[in-house]
């Protein structure tokens, strides 16, 4: 199955797409695309001391490498992208991650992004194991990494 991703992210490609616009509130912003909230954080939805309107580790507009997307690819990218099993593609690289970014926010999103083909099929990433038993982002946390890639991939 890893050889099945990795030929898919090295053979496909879609541009990167930035939505326009941020919602405002007490305390900070937050990019559109990631309208839909897992974490509490001040009023209108936008970031509040101490909390995030995306969970914890900052908010959409203020995701890093260091402060979300790394620990997002080690729960739900490595078992197929690790160093041991697919160094071409080891997620576990920030630079190898910003390589394949749009991509990756192709397969990821929760919805079809424009500029994306129809392959990869918006929520295809991760793909199932073969019991169907490893984990899957929320809606929020595609949402959110989405985000982060149209945010140039900040680390």
């Amino acid at each position: 199955m890893a050889v099945v991703c990795a030929a898919a992210l090295g053979l496909l490609a879609c541009s990167s797409a930035v939505s326009g616009g941020s919602t405002e509130g007490t305390g900070g912003t937050k990019s559109t695309s990631a309208t839909t909230s897992t974490g509490a954080a001040g009023s209108g939805g936008a970031t509040g001391t101490g909390g995030s309107a995306m969970g914890t580790g900052g908010s959409a507009a203020g995701d890093t490498w260091g402060n979300y997307a790394e620990g997002f690819f080690k729960k739900y990218c490595v078992e197929c992208h690790s160093p041991t099993v697919n160094p071409t593609y080891d997620f576990t690289q920030y630079a190898i991650v910003k390589k394949n970014a749009p991509t990756i926010r192709c397969g990821v999103a929760a919805t079809h992004q424009s500029g994306c083909a129809s392959v990869p099929m918006p929520t295809q990433f991760p793909i199932s194991d073969a019991a169907g038993t490893n984990p899957k982002p929320s809606d929020a946390e595609r949402a959110r990494i989405v985000a982060w890639i149209e945010a140039g991939t900040p680390e």
